[in-house]
């Protein structure tokens, strides 16, 4: 979290000495992530409902068009359950479950159009790239007895980047001239896979962000 906020910092104190003089804005952002991710397994897996938080800039060519970067800390955890035919509940030997928290630093930048507006609603779409670097990695492994253990055996050989697409649209409510409230689905897909789990099966991501901006 440290590095989130030591980039976050960075990130505003870049947009603001490029964009004086323009038309910039800079706000915060959350986001409900639902993950889907095809692992090579026969085992079932549960991607649960994951989130992001971060902030954002973004730099407008005109009343149109603009260009956002944004900081994002980012989780991308599930659940493998092995689903082993079990003789003995009590085997110490057969994994039951298998929890994956992963973490990235995501590092969104898109184009923005606006292609509607009526006051106070505005309507856009946006398009860009988001490259990922894996800030964490956990995981833990619970047995038909009960015990735990926490070893990195599933998640060895993790790609430490990742890259990926996204397409959106969104609607931002201005609540003030300079203040403004966004709303914004975005579908993601990799292009390129977590690591040896998942090899050749990209991951995918839908995603509902909320956030707020403050135009300059």
């Amino acid at each position: 979290m440290k590095l989130l906020c030591t980039l976050s910092l960075f990130l505003i104190s870049a947009t603001l000495v490029f964009a004086q003089g323009s038309k910039f804005s800079l706000g915060v952002t959350g986001s409900a992530d639902f993950y889907f991710i095809d692992l090579l397994t026969d085992h079932r897996v549960e991607e649960g409902v994951n989130y992001s938080v971060g902030a954002s800039a973004q730099y407008g060519f005109n009343s149109n068009l603009g260009l956002n970067f944004g900081l994002r800390y980012a989780t991308r955890d599930f659940v493998i359950d092995h689903n082993f035919r079990v003789v003995d509940p009590g085997d110490p030997l057969i994994p039951k479950e298998t929890t994956i928290g992963l973490s990235y630093l995501d590092i969104p930048i898109s184009i923005n159009y606006l292609f509607y507006s009526k006051p106070p609603f505005d309507f856009f779409f946006t398009a860009g790239l988001v490259p990922g670097i894996l800030l964490q990695e956990e995981e833990s492994t619970q047995f038909e007895d009960g015990r735990k253990v926490d070893i990195l055996d599933i998640t060895r050989d993790l790609n430490s980047f990742l890259l990926s697409g996204t397409l959106g649209a969104g609607v931002k409510y201005r609540l003030l001239d300079n203040l403004a409230l966004i709303l914004e689905p975005q579908y993601r897909i990799y292009f390129n896979s977590l690591g040896l789990l998942n090899e050749q099966r990209t991951p995918q991501l839908f995603s509902v962000s909320l956030g707020t901006e403050i135009s300059f």
